[in-house]
């Protein structure tokens, strides 16, 4: 093998690798921010709820299921 040819080798395996972990990262970081976002809507709600604004926390808890069937 050429010096050449060992380094068009290493490219491809550097480039496969690092759209790899591109990938696993993004989808991560999206499931991370949904997944907090979800928590969020859920401890608004609850304070609404300990507020005494129950129909507000009901609308919010409704947005809750709809947001965990993405995640």
């Amino acid at each position: 093998m050429s010096v050449q040819t060992m380094y068009l080798a290493s490219c491809q395996i550097c480039d496969l690798v690092a759209t790899t972990v591109s990938k696993i990262f993004n989808k991560f970081l999206n499931w991370s921010i949904a997944t907090f976002e979800v928590v969020g809507t859920a401890k608004a709600a609850h304070q609404l709820y300990n507020m005494g604004y129950h129909k507000e926390a009901k609308e919010l808890m409704t947005q809750v299921k709809e947001m965990k069937k993405k995640v």
